[in-house]
């Protein structure tokens, strides 16, 4: 797993998981994913957190789902990465301590159902939030359905 696609800092009782791939606007690598995932499951096993706040690097939350990666990606593949997402999702509803999304730039896609997801968004003023699925005949892949 590449630790560095997910930065993790704690601060007093709070564990602050920094999305960071800002060359792509945070676009969800699938290291990514699975270190946010552990690290969201692992808030369980860690007592003195208290919150969480999900955030992103350089200029946006997340534009979501790395698009460049998912057209050289096998249908399989693609499978497997939309059920690592939403096993994220999950983990999310499921956590027991309340999840902050620290929105600033783009929150699209994938990273709109992250950050409703969370229990509390922030949103910066330059904040855009985008569903684009339906303009290419898809449905959602992040449960966006389910917590609307």
């Amino acid at each position: 797993m590449l630790k560095e696609h997910l930065l993790t800092e704690v601060i007093d009782n709070v564990m602050i998981l920094t999305l960071n791939r800002p060359e792509s606007l945070n676009a969800f690598s699938p290291d990514m994913i699975a270190s946010l995932t552990k690290a969201i499951k692992d808030v369980k096993q860690t007592p003195h957190i208290r919150a969480v706040i999900i955030k992103g690097a350089g200029r946006s939350f997340t534009a979501g789902g790395d698009v460049k990666s998912m057209g050289k990606a096998s249908a399989g593949q693609l499978y497997d990465h939309v059920g690592r997402m939403n096993e994220c999702i999950l983990a999310l509803d499921a956590s027991e301590v309340p999840v902050i999304a620290a929105v600033h730039g783009f929150a699209a896609g994938a990273g709109f159902n992250l950050a409703l997801a969370c229990d509390l968004i922030v949103a910066s003023d330059d904040s855009q939030f985008a569903m684009s699925f339906s303009q290419v005949g898809l449905i959602s892949d992040g449960g966006v359905h389910i917590f609307t």
